[in-house]
């Protein structure tokens, strides 16, 4: 077996409905804790780095809800949230702006293009970008980038100080990133990809299912 972590996200990485459901209250909270690592919260917005787990999670989710089962239907929901799969010296994030007036959420949407949000690390700035260069009209959710220089990177290991910067005309907040956070976003990083985790600890950027021995799933 490869102990290479899969990058990518295809059909056979999809597990039918039924059976999601039956795996769904074991796996939900594995997901969680991911999530819970990875996500910082501002006054006005919140940024949630994204993972192939928690990208396929959300792939899961949308067909489980919408009850989608066909192909085509599973390819658009990959083709929608694959792009959240982080590559190497590349942090994906969703921005979700959840207050403040529609006139807030119109200026944040709008200057994501002058760096709203800013990975710091020690003396390097990261600033975002849109996932999406076409992204453009006001919204609660914008897909995200965050370009991570090598010296950025080599800064990160060395334990000089992380932070998350909001800089906008509304207001500035600055957020130091939290030991849980650092830790899994150095794993999202690093190039020489970890060995495949167990199924109890799954790491943040794989995914792995909890089934039955007498059953079968895609091998993530």
């Amino acid at each position: 077996m490869s102990t290479d972590v899969p990058t990518e996200i295809e059909l056979r990485d999809i597990l039918p409905v039924a059976i999601f459901e039956r795996v769904r209250d074991r796996w939900g909270p594995m997901v969680w804790r991911v999530k819970a690592a990875r996500r910082v919260e501002f006054s006005h917005l919140s940024v949630l780095f994204e993972s192939r787990t928690t990208a396929l999670w959300q792939i899961h989710e949308v067909l489980r809800v919408e009850s989608r089962t066909s192909t085509g239907d599973i390819q658009r929901e990959i083709d929608e949230y694959a792009r959240l799969v982080p590559g190497p010296g590349v942090l994906t994030a969703t921005l979700s702006i959840h207050a403040g007036s529609a006139a807030v959420g119109e200026v944040f949407s709008r200057e994501l293009d002058t760096g709203l949000i800013c990975l710091e690390v020690g003396a390097h700035r990261c600033p975002c970008r849109r996932l999406d260069p076409d992204d453009r009209e006001p919204a609660a959710i914008h897909y995200i980038a965050f370009d991570v220089t090598e010296s950025a990177q080599a800064a990160l290991h060395a334990g000089e100080p992380g932070w998350l910067r909001v800089e906008s005309s509304v207001g500035c907040e600055r957020l130091p990133l939290g030991p849980e956070t650092r830790a899994s976003l150095l794993e999202t990083l690093d190039l020489g990809r970890p060995p495949r985790p167990s199924a109890d600890e799954p790491s943040s950027d794989t995914f792995i299912p909890i089934l039955n021995a007498d059953q079968t799933w895609p091998s993530w």
